[in-house]
């Protein structure tokens, strides 16, 4: 063990020591009372993972259409290469894969269809008005024509087979805090503490190397950090970081994760049950987190 990681492990003789109380109040004790009076009736060593990671994916999906004659690249061509870090969704044409022919879309008014925006009248109804009954306006997108241009040919009549590729590159983040099992109150409170700090370097965990056990030439099946034991918070945070993004090829990532340890402390006391969290923080100080046992909330 580094002294740089042996400042960050919590022990309750420290948390003593230290001189910082775990208040609690019941009915019987309006006022508070310090649980550290007593010993606890159980303790885990336990740790957390924090995540911050950046993913740029991109989902490449083939299609056969039909497509402007004027569209159609001289020259077969790939698909572009992405831009690291720019989210984008595209449509390319790479080759044409037969002769120019009459638009399917637009065969029975060769480069024409009805206007979406009023269904072809030319006009739309207003609303809004309890005042204008029945009255209309000209369609602002066809200009009273009932039709617009085909945007298969562009208005052209004649069109091409193609092969496209629609390109999908997405950026996706995310920044999460993974903790063991724990009543579900001292979750959401540890891990609102423990996202508002700003790792130190000694915590630095590569989520694909084995994590620091503390002993050499040990194998963990319970993965530890420096024998504070991750549960499954290390399981889930590799789990979502191979999820960043969604589907898709990988483009680049940028991947950052530190283990903070901490103390789970439970006192079955007169009245609520009482878990506490107990850990480092940034400044070398004992920081306390105590709430309501699951089975008494």
């Amino acid at each position: 063990m580094t002294d740089d990681a042996s400042r960050w492990l919590p022990s309750l003789e420290a948390l003593r020591a230290s001189g910082v109380p775990v208040h609690a109040s019941a009915w019987w004790k309006p006022f508070g009372f310090d649980l550290l009076a007593q010993e606890p009736d159980s303790s885990e060593r336990l740790a957390a993972v924090i995540v911050r990671a950046r993913a740029h994916r991109r989902l490449v999906t083939h299609e056969e259409i039909e497509a402007a004659a004027d569209d159609m690249p001289a020259e077969p061509r790939g698909v572009p290469t992405p831009i690291p870090w720019q989210a984008a969704s595209q449509r390319v044409l790479l080759a044409a894969l037969g002769p120019v022919h009459a638009c399917t879309l637009c065969s029975m008014s060769p480069g024409k269809v009805p206007c979406t925006t009023c269904g072809g009248s030319g006009r739309i109804h207003l609303r809004g008005d309890r005042n204008s009954g029945d009255a209309t306006r000209p369609c602002p997108a066809c200009h009273q024509k009932g039709s617009v241009a085909c945007g298969t040919c562009n208005g052209s009549g004649r069109a091409q087979p193609a092969s496209s590729a629609i390109v999908d590159d997405r950026v996706d983040t995310l920044r999460y805090v993974f903790v063991p099992p724990l009543s579900l109150e001292l979750e959401g409170r540890l891990r609102a503490r423990l996202d508002a700090l700003d790792p130190p370097a000694s915590l630095v965990t590569e989520l694909d190397a084995r994590p620091p056990s503390g002993y050499r030439d040990v194998e963990a099946h319970d993965p530890t950090f420096y024998g504070f034991s991750y549960g499954d918070a290390l399981g889930r945070a590799r789990a979502a970081v191979r999820g960043v993004g969604g589907e898709g090829e990988l483009v680049t990532a940028l991947v950052e994760a530190w283990s903070w340890p901490f103390l789970r402390l439970r006192y079955d006391v007169l009245g609520p049950d009482r878990e506490v969290a107990v850990f480092v923080d940034v400044a070398g100080q004992y920081q306390v987190v105590v709430a309501r046992a699951d089975d008494d909330a």
